[in-house]
């Protein structure tokens, strides 16, 4: 009797591990169209940026749990939409606005997407290196420091279930394989998605910018003290002064 049940239990398990699995089903929005990006409205080039702390203050809605801005200095300054509940495909189509993906927020991640042909060609200016400041609706921020910049075409572009090809090293990867190497990650870590297009069709493929927490002091200085470069230059020449000062006494 032991050793039945004993069969008996690997067998419900045997069917119950890939029961779990199909849970899951990895979803990537689609962030261009399916015309050519020549016909599609472009994104007007950003005017001048306001300050951090003024963009903190026009995206302020009083929730601290809730990312509503993105912040990246001299490339964009752009208010956060949530996505409708029970629609992890949902992009914005309002120019210059960006959409959290829902879904990254359950693997500590924070998603944000953008169509390629609207918010998104921003996304396609940032280089590893650069900072970003999120804005949350308390006016609180966190900082982060882009480290990676992925890129992948999709092999069935319409679908937000398709699978990828690495751009890097040409290797095929399905869309699991590819949400854990990006809103899978955790670690608080920040993922800018939009899309790659060729002559075709916009959504050919897909552009992942990665930023990890970092040291907020270089962004927040800069961005919170007007005309620093002045600042800094007028406290050097007061400070040399005063040295003169001292060393003829």
């Amino acid at each position: 009797m032991t050793k039945k049940r004993l069969l008996n239990g690997i067998i419900l398990i045997s069917i119950l591990i890939p029961l779990i699995g199909s849970q899951f089903q990895a979803v990537f929005a689609i962030t261009g169209t399916t015309t050519k990006p020549e016909t599609e409205k472009q994104a007007s080039p950003s005017a001048t940026l306001p300050s951090l702390r003024d963009f903190s203050n026009i995206v302020k809605n009083g929730r601290s749990d809730i990312p509503t801005g993105i912040f990246v200095p001299g490339v964009m300054a752009l208010p956060i939409v949530q996505q409708p509940t029970n629609n992890a495909g949902y992009v914005s189509s309002t120019p210059e606005t960006l959409t959290q993906f829902r879904m990254a927020s359950q693997y500590r991640s924070t998603g944000i997407l953008a169509h390629d042909y609207l918010a998104g060609t921003h996304f396609t200016q940032l280089k590893v290196g650069q900072e970003v400041a999120v804005v949350y609706g308390d006016g609180s921020m966190r900082f982060f420091r882009i480290y990676e910049i992925q890129k992948y075409q999709a092999l069935t572009p319409s679908s937000p279930y398709s699978n990828f090809v690495d751009l890097s090293t040409n290797n095929k990867l399905s869309a699991e394989t590819l949400f854990y190497r990006t809103y899978g990650l955790g670690n608080n870590t920040l993922i800018l998605q939009t899309c790659i297009s060729t002559e075709k069709i916009s959504s050919w493929g897909r552009l992942f910018v990665l930023a990890r927490p970092a040291d907020n002091l270089t962004l927040s200085i800069a961005q919170f003290i007007p005309n620093i470069e002045k600042a800094l230059a007028s406290a050097a020449r007061s400070l040399t002064a005063s040295q003169v000062l001292t060393a003829s006494r």
